[in-house]
């Protein structure tokens, strides 16, 4: 169970609202821990999604990746909810170039990453609006993005649409990956 995040805490405009707050920035620790602990292969890549739509996924995916950091882990989040991505909004960031520019041979991964406030954090945005956003995630080229962020980056967080709109996460998580889902009680 995680405490609900103030306001101040919700994006990383002042990543300190949060950092700087033991009782939050333990509780997604534990967290961490509890995904490490879990994996017999290692923690390389998570997806994260929930069940319904607001539930907090998102905000979850940022936070976790930012302790992640803190911890002194390369750490990537790659914002996989094409249909209402929110990463960018959460860290400041520009929209492009981000993941379907990847994923379309437009530009590199190391082209496409932004680093954000918070050292050893680095963000893969969504990119270029889809029509078929599915199709992007059964790619051999989604694979390869995935495998080449895992060999980059100690731990790479990927934020999906909710389970119930679309099978993404489930997609994405069938490779050696971890499924985090988030739930609101």
């Amino acid at each position: 169970v995680l405490p609900v995040l103030p306001e101040a805490a919700l994006n990383f405009e002042q990543p300190e609202a949060f950092l700087k707050d033991p009782a939050l920035l333990e509780s997604y620790r534990t967290l961490l821990s509890s995904l490490k602990f879990r994996s017999f292969e290692g923690l390389d890549v998570v997806v994260v999604s929930s069940t319904l739509a607001g539930e907090g996924k998102s905000a979850i995916a940022s936070h976790l990746g930012a302790v992640s950091a803190t911890l002194s882990k390369r750490t990537l989040i790659i914002d996989a909810d094409l249909r209402r991505p929110t990463q960018h909004k959460l860290f400041n960031l520009a929209v492009r170039p981000g993941l379907t520019d990847v994923v379309k041979g437009k530009v590199s991964v190391a082209e496409a990453v932004q680093q954000t406030k918070i050292e050893n954090l680095s963000v893969l945005t969504c990119g270029e609006a889809e029509v078929y956003p599915s199709q992007f995630f059964e790619s051999q080229q989604m694979r390869a993005l995935i495998a080449e962020a895992a060999s980059h980056y100690e731990i790479v967080i990927v934020d999906t649409p909710p389970v119930t709109s679309c099978v993404d996460a489930l997609t994405l998580s069938r490779d050696q990956t971890r499924l985090l889902l988030v739930a609101r009680p």
